[in-house]
């Protein structure tokens, strides 16, 4: 018999042995071979018939599998196939029964089974029935169980198995991962979230990236109703990352690079999560968490944080779950409520105008912001308070589960969860009309009125349909609806009123008003799915084959400037009512009130597997998938914005061929429908087959998303919906028109004004109507190429697992995988003229220089193709590339040294290139985010800034104790760096109007030219500068080159959080047993023992890295770059990293206390 290996507590099925015998009765083999061969003709015919309409049709796209299965083969000594041998296997919680024929190969195969635990019986004519108990099955795996069967005296009954499937099971190829509910709740947890799941994966980073890729791609699954933010104005899960309870969680698989190809939607990493449901036996468990601000740490680096607010966090629920009728139908539900009374922001005001960055004081002061109340009140508007310490945040939740047993050939579940999350916000950071600030609204440089902030209604809700039947012998169908849906709508307790800001030496400063994002913004995503596909079992092959359709619409109301949008040069100019130094509002067309911009699409998806086993120890499957997107809503074409004309883009003047047209935006078109084919591979190979050494691996296409946000703005800003108006020059006289008495604050007021305003032909400037306007002016574009595809990447990898040879189960594995883009996805600015028509800079940096044409003469004014286009806003065209890839490589350790201790050590190094990481909500802000040499124009490779390159992480977890007390101990490590930052000038170096250029970095001191400024000497900065250069681990291992986009790292970061449970066992009412579990979670336990341990060092100390601004004037003259040095009130920068004096670095425990009856 074939020795038992564990990994990762986990162990591997083995070749169990069925000894001879004749006591136990079995189906006539003759008519057994008769029924299966009637049965292989059905399912053929069936499945001719499936795979004729995977031709024929085009339906659609996810089809995560929730599911499990188990198969293999019943063999004889000499390694002959036993045909008609019987299989039943029992799902030991609910009682619910599944069969099986083996089929003249052996073999026998029975999927859509629920995770959970089953024994199973094998018996044929002569021989003993044979059970095989406590096997637990895991989602989305399929358990091998193979049988040898020898002649009697090999008496081997009542085999027991212990453990659930592992990594060594055949039909693993590629990399996935199961974690199982009981093993979170051995380990720590303050979150109480799903990413308590997910940080178990080493591929998994901060805001739910995979595998070095944005988190908004990673596609989350329950119960196979897609349940992730697909909008995507931020990387949060809904419900502010907990959609569902981690109760309600029975277990969740996080998928890599799995090469079936009923998974999809992803291109770094899927999450799919299956709900608990009930059983045979009821039970019940009532919990409470609780937290406050007196149960944290509150030091850094030995020095206090100062006054502690209030923080509390209090959790209630329950789940309970049975029978209503025994054998056949469950339920099972939950509900939980958290509330947590917190700041909106940790920054505070300053009692003497200096900030300090260590203690999140700001520069301005209570005096500041109380001339600034008084002045915004003679418009008769309250700004609110100054204290930003009460931001609530209430967040609940429940869910519903219903299993029908309705035979032993069907399984229905129906599935409800509503989650809703209310939380408040710091104002947008620094998105302004013309060059943003350096400093964000609330920072070290500026603060912002409690009716600034506002808050965000987050509520996701989901149903789920799902039929399993067993169609014939071997031979079973999945048949899954899901309706899901994610909203989110923006509040504030401001009244109407322009958003105000106040800049203070050409930054940020105070901010007033109605949050400039806010009014009337929100948005929702529903999504409706069907999926179906067939699982057939013949000879040593399985195939799959399935169609499935997704329909999603989603909708928009998004107005930037929806109330104005004032900008002053100082608070005096506001005071005295200059005129402002620009102005910004977006108004509805024909006065409508709900301007939403509104998309809807379908996914059609076809697919068709086949597994199979080439040799008796290599396992093959090979699939290919093939998606459809296709766009039904309807857009309007701006007349206005088709007709302009983007050739200097694309060329220089006088070079482009004879008779050339220039691509134009065409805000009325959808991309061309294409079909995405993806074809996959894996392979599973046992090498000595005795499953202690298994090499598998795989090749395949995986189709991504985009977050929905990126294809409303189409809509959005094709100027057929709403217009916005953005002035950051006096051109039309527009801004001396809102000095003095012309300062406007009502929107009746604005929309007069605005439908007054003409140019000096006396053309209308701002049209109030759709399709009126007859000039552009200061207008942003939007469009989609029209050969557009969804995100796809090629995928492969290759993986050892071995079983080590000690004394107590331990394996190892080492895995690769490398990922190459096919259709990545990035933006492309058309209103920025070809670069052919700029001069470079002198000196070692030759960078374009956008404020000189090629010949030398000035050319500041003519950055733009079109100057009615906005700098703001710009022309911006999402578009695919093939430039990108990632790979890792990494190895895991697991150890089981003695019973109960369970331990797995993961390292892996990553490294990921992209084009862009479309970070942002907008594609001009994609755009502009993009730091860059020559431009974010330019297509080029830069490290992700999703990318982890090295992480340590080791889960230890050990159960003790007896039959009245049990003890648990958990502990969680990470070890990685902390982030990643670009160094960039603090202002706009090569004169492009983006404020985001890579600096470059001498070879020696000498190479770089600086000013005096601020009381300090060119000298002293240049002798500062090349100190601060050699002293930083990045700049000095970099010199003579442009740095990179993203690639500073921050130091190294080490944590470890510790979870005790003790349970007490009260009582028992009819053999059930009462316990109530006592718990801590005590997260980042180093801080605790040392106040700089378990600490973030960023690079504030450097000014995240903007440490050098060009000084235009001087650059002139000098005829190449000249600059001047960041400082501060201590001197000039000297320091890359100071450690982050946050309570986010602090300690901090959660207790907890749970009645469970079972």
């Amino acid at each position: 018999m074939r020795k038992k290996t564990i990994l990762s507590g986990m162990t591997v099925p083995a070749n169990f042995i069925l000894a001879k015998g004749t006591d136990e009765s079995a189906p006539n083999a003759a008519a057994s071979e008769k029924s299966v061969s009637n049965n292989y003709c059905v399912s053929l015919k069936r499945l001719l018939y499936i795979l004729f309409l995977c031709l024929c049709i085009s339906y659609s796209a996810v089809a995560q599998n929730t599911t499990t299965g188990i198969s293999g083969s019943v063999t004889d000594i000499y390694t002959h196939p036993v045909e008609a041998a019987n299989v039943q296997i029992i799902n030991t919680e609910t009682g619910a029964g599944y069969g099986a024929i083996t089929n003249r190969y052996g073999v026998y195969s029975v999927s859509g089974l629920r995770s959970g635990k089953y024994e199973v019986k094998i018996s044929f004519i002569g021989y003993n029935t044979e059970s095989f108990k406590n096997i637990t099955l895991s989602a989305g795996q399929q358990y091998k169980l193979d049988v040898i069967l020898k002649e009697s005296g090999y008496m081997i009954q009542d085999v027991e198995i212990t453990a659930v499937t592992s990594k060594f099971t055949e039909t693993r190829t590629g990399q996935t991962y199961n974690v199982k509910s009981g093993r979170i709740e051995m380990l720590p947890s303050a979150n109480r979230s799903l990413l308590d799941y997910i940080r178990l994966s080493p591929y998994s980073g901060s805001n739910n990236t995979m595998a070095g890729r944005d988190g908004r791609s990673t596609m989350l699954t329950i119960d196979g109703a897609v349940m992730n933010n697909s909008f995507g104005l931020s990387p949060a899960l809904p419900g502010n990352g907990t959609p569902i309870s981690i109760d309600a969680v029975d277990e969740a698989q996080i998928v890599i690079a799995p090469y079936d190809v009923r998974q999809s939607d992803f291109t770094g990493g899927g999450i799919n999560v299956v709900t608990k449901s009930g059983t045979n036996n009821f039970k019940a468990t009532l919990y409470s968490y609780y937290f406050n601000e007196q149960m944290r740490g509150n030091r850094i680096d030995g020095a206090s944080l100062g006054n502690r607010n209030d923080e509390i966090k209090k959790t209630y629920g329950l789940t309970l779950g049975g029978p209503l009728v025994e054998n056949r139908l469950f339920w099972f539900v939950n509900m939980e409520q958290v509330s947590r009374p917190g700041p909106i922001t940790e920054w505070k005001l300053s009692d003497d105008g200096i900030s300090d960055i260590s203690s999140f004081t700001s520069r301005v002061t209570a005096q500041d912001m109380n001339r600034f109340s008084e002045a915004l009140a003679r418009f008769g508007y309250d700004a609110g308070s100054t204290d930003l310490t009460k931001g609530d945040q209430t967040n609940n939740k429940i869910l519903a589960r219903l299993d029908w047993n309705i035979s032993d050939r069907h399984n229905l579940m129906l599935r409800y969860n509503w989650t809703g999350n209310t939380q408040w916000y710091t104002p947008n950071d620094r998105s302004t009309v013309g060059i943003k600030a350096t400093s964000e609204r609330i920072s070290h440089n500026a603060y912002a009125f409690r009716n600034n902030c506002y808050t965000i209604n987050d509520v996701a809700w989901s149903g789920v349909a799902e039929l399993n039947s067993r169609l014939g012998n071997n031979i079973s169908n999945n048949l899954l609806f899901t309706v899901s849906d994610v909203s989110n709508l923006r509040d504030s307790e401001s009244a109407w009123f322009p958003h105000i800001d106040i800049w203070k030496d050409g930054d940020a400063f105070m901010s007033a008003g109605y949050e400039l994002y806010s009014k009337g913004t929100g948005n929702y995503v529903r999504t409706y799915s069907a999926s179906d596909y067939l699982r057939w079992t013949f000879g040593y092959s399985t195939i799959t084959a399935g169609l499935s359709y997704q329909y999603q619409k989603g909708a928009t109301n998004y107005r930037m400037f929806g109330t104005g949008y004032y900008r002053y040069a100082s608070l005096d100019d506001f005071i005295n009512m200059a005129a402002p130094v620009a102005f910004g509002m977006t108004y509805t067309y024909d006065g409508v009130a709900d301007p939403a911009s509104r998309t809807s699409f379908g996914q059609s998806a076809a697919f068709i597997q086949a597994e199979t086993r080439l040799f008796d120890r290599l396992s093959v499957t090979y699939g290919l998938r093939a998606d459809l997107m296709q766009y039904y809503e309807k857009l309007e074409t701006n007349r206005l914005f088709l007709d302009l004309d983007w050739t200097r883009h694309y060329y220089a003047e006088g070079t482009e061929p004879d008779g050339y047209e220039s691509p134009r935006i065409d805000t009325g078109l959808w991309p061309d429908t294409h079909i995405q084919w993806s074809p996959r591979v894996g392979f599973n190979w046992d090498v000595t087959g005795e499953g202690k050494t298994v090499i598998r691996g795989g090749a395949g296409l995986f189709k991504g998303r985009i977050p929905l946000v990126f294809f409303t703005n189409v809509p959005n800003y094709s100027g057929t919906l709403q217009n916005s108006v953005i002035v950051t020059n006096d051109k039309h006289g527009v801004l001396s028109d809102l000095a003095g008495d012309g300062f406007r604050y009502t929107e009746t007021s604005l929309r007069e004004w605005l439908a007054g305003l003409t140019d000096s032909d006396g053309n209308k400037l701002y049209p109030m109507t759709s399709g009126t306007g007859t000039v552009i002016n200061n207008a942003t574009v939007c469009g989609v190429d029209h050969n557009f595809r969804l995100p796809s990447v090629l995928k492969s990898s290759l993986a050892a697992d071995i079983s080590l040879p000690l004394s107590f189960p331990a394996a190892i594995t080492i895995e690769g995988i490398w990922n190459k883009d096919i259709n990545a996805v990035c933006t492309e600015n058309l209103n920025i003229r070809h670069a052919d028509s700029y001069a470079r800079f002198s000196g070692s940096d030759n960078r374009i220089d956008y404020r000189h044409s090629a010949d030398g003469e000035s050319s500041e004014s003519s950055v733009l193709v079109d100057s009615r286009v906005s700098p703001a806003g710009g022309a911006v065209v999402m578009r695919n590339t093939n430039k990108g890839y990632s790979w890792s490589a990494g190895v895991t350790l697991s150890l089981e040294p003695v019973n109960g201790l369970n331990a797995e050590f993961s390292y892996i190094r990553m490294d990921s290139r992209s084009v862009s990481d479309m970070t942002g909500a907008a594609l001009f802000s994609t755009w502009n985010n993009t730091p860059s040499v020559n431009g974010p124009n330019e297509e080029v490779e830069k490290v992700s800034a999703y990318a982890i390159p090295d992480k340590l992480t080791a889960a230890i977890t050990y159960n003790f104790g007896g039959n009245r007390l049990k003890t648990n101990i958990g502990v969680f490590y990470t070890g990685h760096s902390a982030g990643s930052y670009s160094y960039v000038y603090t202002n706009d170096m090569n004169g492009d109007g983006i404020n985001n250029d890579l600096i470059w970095i001498p070879a020696a001191k000498d190479d770089i030219l600086f000013t005096d400024k601020g009381g300090f000497t060119a000298a002293q900065q240049q002798d500062a500068f090349w100190n601060f250069v050699n002293q930083d681990p990045y700049l000095s291992a970099h010199k003579g080159e442009y740095a990179g986009a993203n690639a500073a790292r921050m130091p190294w970061l080490n944590r470890f959080d510790l979870h005790i449970s003790e349970k007490f066992k009260l009582f028992e009412v009819r053999g059930k047993a009462n316990w109530l579990q006592i718990s801590a979670d005590l997260m980042n336990v180093g801080n605790l023992i040392n106040s700089k341990w378990g600490v973030s060092q960023t690079p504030s100390a450097c000014n995240g890295g903007k440490i050098l601004t060009f000084d235009k004037e001087k650059s002139s003259d000098a005829g190449q770059p000249v600059y001047t040095l960041y400082s501060t009130a201590d001197g000039l920068v000297s320091k890359t990293f100071d450690r982050l004096k946050s309570t986010s670095n602090c300690w901090y425990l959660q207790l907890g206390i749970k009645y469970i009856f079972n």
